[in-house]
């Protein structure tokens, strides 16, 4: 019992692996026991940003289909963007960057974002020393 709760302690007080500060954005965000959920939007733009964390594997989110893929830099490490045909088993067209680490998993979905608006916001990423796999 006292291991599970240590567990549990230092998950919660873990500081984030992932963070991304967007000035002048709203953010909205909620969190349930492993996963996290951030929605970043900004009124002078169609483009929002949600980001997913996860501790541990995320759940199956649905059918994706890659429509292509680029390099991007994101905590200063050349990552993957994918644009979907579809997504979330549904056929829509965004970008999304993934993230791993050694104990969490990251995903990034940009809707309505232009590819240099979205490049632009994965610059901003940062990733803990030594935390991105």
């Amino acid at each position: 019992m006292m291991t599970i709760l240590c567990l549990l302690l230092q998950t919660t007080l873990a500081a984030e692996p992932v963070t991304l500060e967007l000035p002048n954005w709203t953010v909205h965000r909620t969190e349930q026991e492993q996963h996290l959920n951030i929605r970043y939007e900004k009124a002078t733009t169609d483009c929002g940003v949600e980001f997913d964390r996860w501790y541990g594997f995320p759940p199956d989110g649905g059918a994706m289909e890659v429509k292509t893929e680029r390099p991007v830099v994101a905590s200063g490490k050349s990552v993957n963007m994918i644009t979907t045909r579809v997504f979330a088993g549904q056929e829509q067209e965004v970008q999304v960057l993934f993230l791993h680490g050694s104990n969490w998993e990251v995903r990034y979905v940009f809707k309505g974002c232009s590819n240099v608006l979205a490049e632009g916001i994965a610059k901003r990423i940062t990733v803990i020393p030594a935390e991105m796999a």
